[in-house]
C-alpha cells in the first residue's frame, strides 16, 4: 500500500494511522475504502481504467444508469467498484464449475469473457440493468454461484455478466414456517441461519457453495428427493424481474403480485393470465420458472417452506450384484411404512471404493481431532443421525467392496425402525453397514470429494424412468470402460417413478486422454436418449442442442413462445437452454453436426 494511497484515501499519515487505538483503525479504513474491488482499479474513473474500449464504454453507460436511481449513500458509495472491468476478474467469469473447456469453446465458438461484470446490491439495480441492457441491445448473463457445469452462467456474446452474489439476504418467519432467501444466498449460510432457529429445509442440493435460486432454476433434484420432491415443491413464492425489468411475484397457487408501481396488487390466476397477455406475454407461472435456467428473468427472492430440524435414521446397504440393488428399490416402493424415505440413492461399487480411499486419507489428518464450527455438524439441516444398529437392524461393520450400494434414510425414526425390521426380507440379501451408514449420511454435502483422485471428474446428468436404470447402468459402464474410464455412478430415485442418474467418471485434464474423456459424457446421454427414454437434466449452454429431447415437441413450442414474448431479442442468457448458438462459420458447422456427431461417435 503506497504513501499516496494513504494520503488520498485515509487522510492520515502512516505514523498517525499506526498510532490509532485498534478499535479506531477499522472504522477509518472502512470509511476510506468503499469496496474490495477498489484494489483492482484503484478508484480510477472508467475512462482511465486499464480495460478494452468496449468495457470502458459499457461500464460508464451502466454507471450513469445506476447513478440516476438515487439509491442510498451506502449503495451509491460502492457503485463504481461494483462495475468491474478488471481483465483477471472478467476472464474468471468465462467458466462455471466445469473449468476444463478450452479457448475453442470460450473464445472462438462463443465469446465467454464478459465486457463488464456488475454486482447489483438491490433489486432496483437489477431492474435498471435489465432495462438498460434491453435498450442498448447488450447481452446480459445471470450468474449466481456458477456451481453447475453446463455453461448456463457463462456469456455467449460477451456483454454484461450480472453477478447476483450480493443479493444474499436470508429472512426467517418461524411462525409461518417460511424462509425468504435472496438469489445470491449460499446454501451453507441458509442452513446455518435456519439451524440457529431449530429449522431446516426439507429438500436441498448436495452442495453448500451453490444457491437455492440457482438449484431451483436448473431443475431442483437433490437430497431428500424421494420423500420431499424437487425444489419447486419447497417454493411458496418467487419474486422475479422479467427481462423488461417488471417485478412480478408468482405464488404456488397461481396468484400473482405486482409489487412495484402497482400498489401491491394481487391478481387471481385468471387475472394474472390476462395481465401477462396484455403485455404480450404468454401465460406462465411458478412451475415454468423451475428449470427454466434464467431465460424468463432474474430471480430476486424465493419464499421457501421450512420445518423443524429432523432426526435422521440412515442405512447404507451393500449388494453382491448391481441388479439386486435396483430390485431393492422396487421392493422398497411397495413397502408399507409409516413415512416415506427421504432418500433412496443407488451407488456403484466404484463410488464407495473411491469414497473409502478419500476417507482413509481424511482420517490420517490430525485436524479432524479438533473440529471447528463449520465441521462439527451443529449447523447442518438435522439434529442428529441414528445408525442402523441403534434402529434395530442386523448390521455388519465389515467395509468390504461390493458391486453396488443403496443409501436409504428417513426423517421419521418410527419409519426407520420399521424399515430396519423389513431389511431382513430385502431382495439380494444385502449387508447393512452401521458406521458407514452414519458417515455417508453426515457427508452428503461432499458428493464430489472423490474428484481429488482424478484430480477431476466429469459426469452426464440424465433423467430416466426408474424402470430403465437396471438396463442402462451396465451399458453405460461398458461404454465408459471402452473409452478407458470406470463409471462412478450415483442414482437419485424419486417417488414419481423417475430417477436422476449422475454417470460420473474420474479424469485428469492434464493429459492428452482428456480429449477422449470429454466425449464420454455426451455419449452416455446419447445412449440414454436413444435406447432408455432418457433426457438431459440440465441444458445450460453446452447441451442446449437437446432442448427438444428434454421437453418434447409440444412443450418446446410453448416454452419458446414464452421466451419470445418476454425477450424477443434474447438479451438475457442468450445461447442458454433453448438452442445451441455458436459463432462464425465453424460455429454453424458445429451447431448443425453436434447432436448427430455425438450419436455417430457413440455407435462407431
Amino acid at each position: 500500500m503506497s504513501e499516496s494511497f494513504l494520503e488520498k484515501h485515509v487522510a492520515q499519515s502512516r505514523d498517525e494511522f499506526a498510532g490509532l487505538p485498534p478499535e479506531q483503525r477499522g472504522p477509518v479504513v472502512r470509511a476510506a475504502i468503499s469496496d474490495l474491488h477498489f484494489f483492482f482499479d484503484e478508484g480510477r474513473e472508467f475512462a482511465q481504467r486499464d480495460a478494452p474500449a468496449r468495457s470502458r464504454e459499457l461500464a460508464l453507460g451502466l454507471f450513469r444508469a445506476m447513478e440516476s436511481l438515487g439509491s442510498s449513500d451506502a449503495v451509491t458509495r460502492t457503485l463504481r467498484e461494483r462495475i468491474i472491468t478488471d481483465a483477471l476478474l472478467r476472464t474468471e467469469a468465462d467458466r462455471d464449475q466445469n473449468v476444463y473447456l478450452g479457448k475453442l469453446f470460450t473464445r472462438t465458438l462463443t465469446h465467454a469473457v464478459p465486457d463488464v461484470i456488475f454486482q447489483p446490491a438491490t433489486g432496483a439495480e437489477v431492474a435498471r440493468a435489465l432495462r438498460w441492457a434491453r435498450e442498448h441491445g447488450v447481452p446480459l448473463t445471470l450468474r449466481g454461484a456458477a456451481s453447475t457445469a453446463m455453461g448456463g452462467a457463462v456469456p455467449n456474446d460477451s456483454g454484461i455478466t450480472l453477478d447476483l452474489s450480493r443479493l444474499d439476504s436470508i429472512e426467517i418467519d418461524a411462525a409461518s414456517g417460511v424462509c425468504v432467501v435472496g438469489a445470491g444466498a449460499r446454501l451453507r449460510a441458509i442452513h446455518t441461519k435456519l439451524a440457529e432457529h431449530g429449522l431446516a429445509l426439507r429438500a436441498y442440493p448436495s452442495n453448500l457453495g451453490g444457491t437455492f435460486a440457482g438449484w431451483f432454476a436448473t431443475g431442483g433434484i437433490g437430497m431428500n428427493a424421494y420423500g420431499a420432491g424437487r425444489a419447486l415443491d419447497m417454493v411458496r413464492a418467487a419474486d422475479v424481474l422479467l427481462p423488461s425489468g417488471e417485478h412480478v411475484r408468482f405464488h404456488d397457487d397461481g396468484r400473482v403480485d405486482l409489487p412495484e408501481n402497482q400498489a401491491h396488487r394481487t391478481l387471481t390466476a385468471a387475472e394474472a393470465a390476462s395481465w401477462l397477455s396484455s403485455r404480450g406475454y404468454p401465460p406462465f407461472g411458478l412451475a415454468d420458472l423451475a428449470g427454466s435456467e434464467g431465460v424468463f428473468g432474474a430471480l430476486l427472492h424465493l419464499t421457501l417452506r421450512v420445518e423443524p430440524r429432523p432426526e435422521v435414521g440412515a442405512f447404507l446397504m451393500s449388494f453382491a450384484r448391481e441388479a439386486d440393488a435396483v430390485d431393492a428399490v422396487m421392493w422398497l416402493s411397495r413397502l408399507e411404512l409409516p413415512a416415506r424415505p427421504a432418500n433412496v440413492k443407488l451407488l456403484s461399487g466404484s463410488h464407495l471404493h473411491h469414497t473409502r480411499r478419500v476417507w482413509e486419507d481424511e482420517d490420517a489428518r490430525k485436524w479432524h481431532d479438533h473440529p471447528g464450527a463449520l465441521t462439527d455438524g451443529s449447523q447442518l439441516p438435522w439434529r442428529r443421525i441414528a445408525g442402523p444398529r441403534e434402529l434395530g437392524a442386523a448390521c455388519s461393520d465389515d467395509a468390504h467392496d461390493a458391486a453396488a450400494y443403496l443409501f436409504v434414510d428417513f426423517f421419521d425414526l418410527t419409519a426407520a425402525r420399521t424399515f430396519a425390521r423389513a431389511a431382513l426380507t430385502c431382495p439380494g440379501d444385502p449387508r447393512v453397514l452401521d458406521r458407514e451408514s452414519v458417515r455417508f449420511a453426515a457427508e452428503r454435502f461432499k458428493p464430489q470429494q472423490t474428484k481429488r483422485l482424478g484430480p477431476g471428474m466429469l459426469a452426464a446428468e440424465i433423467l430416466l424412468p426408474a424402470g430403465e436404470v437396471k438396463r442402462f447402468l451396465p451399458r453405460a459402464a461398458a461404454l465408459a470402460r471402452n473409452a478407458g474410464s470406470a463409471l462412478d455412478a450415483e442414482v437419485y430415485f424419486l417417488s414419481d417413478g423417475s430417477a436422476l442418474v449422475i454417470a460420473g467418471y474420474l479424469t485428469d485434464h492434464r493429459t492428452g486422454a482428456f480429449a477422449i474423456d470429454l466425449m464420454i459424457a455426451p455419449a452416455l446421454l446419447d445412449l440414454a436418449m436413444h435406447d432408455h427414454q432418457g433426457r438431459p437434466y440440465v441444458l445450460g449452454r453446452w447441451q442446449a442442442a437437446w432442448f427438444v429431447n428434454k421437453f418434447g415437441p409440444a412443450a418446446v413450442e410453448r416454452l419458446r413462445a414464452i421466451r419470445r414474448g418476454l425477450d424477443s431479442n434474447s438479451i438475457v442468457n442468450r445461447g442458454v437452454f433453448s438452442c445451441l448458438e455458436l459463432r462464425g462459420a465453424l460455429g454453424s458447422i458445429v451447431t448443425a453436426t453436434f447432436a448427430p456427431g455425438v450419436t455417430l461417435n457413440r455407435t462407431s
